[in-house]
């Protein structure tokens, strides 16, 4: 398990781009990770789940289902949300 917290903090899109890859190339080798983070909009293509916390607490948790399956080289993914 891989815990990472507000990775994406100080980068840019291209740098979060890159780090996300980075996040499959490692999960496709059967790496486990718990990221927190307030930016959820790089996630969105490498995510199984997430749980939003809010002033009520623990809350809208969401299961991502894969439409494709993810790979270094397919880093658009797309995905559903439900």
């Amino acid at each position: 398990m891989i815990l990472l917290d507000e990775p994406f903090a100080g980068l840019d899109d291209r740098a979060c781009h890159y780090f996300c890859q980075w996040i499959v190339e490692e999960r496709n080798q059967g790496r486990s990770f718990l990221i927190i983070s307030h930016r959820l909009d790089p996630l969105i293509s490498v995510v199984d789940y997430w749980i939003e916390m809010t002033s009520q607490g623990l809350s809208h948790v969401k299961a991502v289902t894969i439409t494709k399956p993810l790979t270094s080289q397919s880093s658009n993914a797309q995905r559903e949300v439900r």
